[in-house]
């Protein structure tokens, strides 16, 4: 029996992604393009939802004059290279171990082509090198509509093993709009190409078992990966996002209200804890009456993931979430302090309008021991105290913060206050400063 024709197709193909919960059919748009398949596809235009017996909504036939490029490379393992290209390629010529070189000289043992035809594993018959840049030179890059594309070449490296510090919790969806779905974002916290294999979350509230993830990416140098079961949902869900980071995942069950959740890596037998928080749905702005589909977002990405005080609400302004971007209420710890005070006020004027912009008064510390308990209160102009963080001990590179909520838990009225920022050391050192404020409501 000869096969005439085969498609792997998926939901995200649909070109009106409002359409693809059901009742719409995918058409192929450009018959003459089969080898872009996603591309030459897409929703019906049919008042109907669809045109069975009838020609397709859309019907194009123009030709396929683009060549195909390299989307990817990726050492999935000192042995084998995974080469993922933008369009269906030809069977014969992209299977030939002729084909293809690498430099520094490694010789390759097999190449294998995948179901969906846009993606060569290359076997190797010696084992590549960490810390080492290869380059993978193609010398035919050939789509199955016979474009060709020539010495095509991708640097690329062995990725490391995540250790602990380096890849962190970022940003947690646990609370979705009906009809949305969770998902969790990492931060690669090096400057390493960092490898996703073998890397395991578990909700300690809900499960002790520990989840493999079932993604196998690299992440460069200080960048994003979001984890969800249903990429197209978030998609829609948040307009401001970097598709290309947002991955399917096997996912961990995550309550609305609280969650322990761990990452880990597994090697020698065993589970290495990577990063952990104890994520509560009290770390949100408390202005937000309606916290679902609100991620919690960090603040500074490289300090602790267990601080309530590192996390709050993704701003309005992103639709309340930004999966794959730098956070919405991102602040860099390189422009934040002050040489001579111990702490520099991030704004003067505080504007508790959840638009993602100074809503809170947020204070940071550049502390030159650690073991200070501090205090924060507010004062009105005429002394009287409108509220009181509790002392809590601080680290030397700390955030403290005032979310304009006074005593009687009400916003307080817009005006001018004084922040009064006190510090006691064991040693007995006591360091107390003033500062004046604006709140505008």
């Amino acid at each position: 029996n000869n096969i005439l024709d085969q498609l792997q197709y998926s939901i995200t193909w649909h070109s009106i992604p409002q359409k693809s919960d059901g009742g719409y059919s995918l058409e192929l748009f450009y018959p003459n393009q089969f080898c872009n398949q996603k591309k030459s596809w897409g929703t019906s235009n049919h008042a109907s939802g669809g045109t069975p017996g009838n020609k397709n909504s859309i019907w194009n036939l123009a030709a396929d004059n683009d060549k195909p490029l390299i989307a990817s490379v990726i050492a999935l393992s000192e042995w084998e290279i995974s080469v993922v290209f933008n369009k269906t390629i030809d069977l014969t010529t992209m299977s030939s171990i002729n084909n293809y070189s690498l430099k520094p000289g490694t010789s390759i043992a097999n190449a294998e082509i995948s179901d969906n035809k846009e993606e060569v594993v290359l076997l190797l018959n010696n084992p590549l090198i960490k810390g080492i840049k290869y380059t993978l030179n193609i010398s035919t890059l050939k789509d199955c509509s016979g474009n060709i594309s020539a010495n095509v070449e991708a640097e690329f490296e062995i990725p490391s093993e995540s250790q602990v510090g380096e890849l962190l919790f970022n940003e947690l969806l646990f609370n979705p709009r009906t009809g949305g779905v969770d998902y969790i974002e990492l931060f690669n916290n090096s400057n390493k190409l960092l490898s996703t294999n073998e890397i395991f979350i578990n909700n300690r509230i809900k499960d002790e078992r520990w989840v493999n993830i079932n993604v196998k990416t690299v992440m460069p140098a200080f960048s994003y990966l979001v984890l969800t079961s249903d990429p197209l949902n978030i998609i829609e869900n948040y307009p401001l996002h970097d598709s290309s980071k947002i991955q399917k995942a096997s996912m961990v069950s995550m309550d609305d209200d609280k969650g322990s959740l761990r990452l880990g890596i597994f090697k020698n037998g065993e589970i290495t804890i990577l990063d952990s928080v104890h994520y509560s749905d009290e770390w949100h702005n408390p202005l937000i009456s309606d916290k679902s589909g609100v991620s919690l977002e960090k603040i500074f990405t490289s300090l602790s993931s267990n601080e309530s005080r590192n996390w709050t609400s993704a701003s309005s302004t992103f639709n309340y979430g930004s999966p794959g971007l730098k956070n919405s209420q991102f602040v860099d710890t390189n422009n934040v302090y002050h040489k001579e005070k111990p702490y520099t006020i991030e704004s003067i004027v505080v504007s508790p309008n959840d638009d993602g912009k100074n809503d809170q008064l947020t204070i940071h510390l550049n502390l030159k021991k650690d073991g200070y308990k501090n205090r924060l209160r507010i004062f009105d102009l005429s002394g009287n105290e409108i509220a009181d963080l509790n002392s809590v001990i601080v680290g030397t590179f700390d955030i403290i913060r005032w979310n304009g909520i006074n005593k009687d838990n009400e916003l307080a009225a817009t005006g001018n206050y004084i922040a009064v920022i006190s510090f006691v050391h064991p040693d007995g050192e006591s360091i107390e400063h003033k500062e004046r404020f604006v709140l505008d409501n």
